[in-house]
């Protein structure tokens, strides 16, 4: 199965990396947002800090609409993969079909064969995002 997908995946490397970055930095940007509550609540707003307070709050504002910024472009790149490498494979599972003898379609269904064009890419795809997802997490 990894030899058949791979020729897929390796023309898409660089939005690949691309999506692996935004991946990290979103990952990296998570973070920070606990720690930045904890000292509001534990240092600034016993002692009345108000200053400090605006301060580290708009910060915290500005790191969750960055985190929010990369979550957003991760999404984005993992669906313009995922759905481009899906209608590229569904398109060589197609022509290979049509290159298929004519005695080939008396064995097997049409509405069988446009079956398992559309569907087993779809499930190879979730597969991998499954995958995908694990490394992530």
């Amino acid at each position: 199965m990894w030899r058949f997908f791979k020729r897929f995946l390796i023309s898409y490397w660089k939005i690949g990396i691309l999506l692996l970055l935004t991946m990290v930095v979103t990952t990296i940007l998570t973070f920070p947002v606990p720690l930045l509550i904890r000292y509001m609540i534990d240092e600034i707003l016993p002692e009345a800090r108000l200053s400090e307070l605006a301060w580290v709050g708009l910060g915290l504002v500005i790191l969750v609409a960055f985190r929010g910024l990369f979550s957003y472009l991760e999404q984005y790149l993992s669906v313009v993969v995922d759905e481009t490498i899906l209608a590229d494979v569904q398109k060589a599972l197609f022509n290979h079909v049509q290159s298929l003898p004519y005695a080939f379609f008396h064995e097997y269904q049409v509405g069988y064969l446009m079956s398992r064009i559309r569907n087993d890419p779809s499930a190879a795809k979730d597969f991998f995002l499954n995958s995908i997802n694990i490394l992530k997490n």
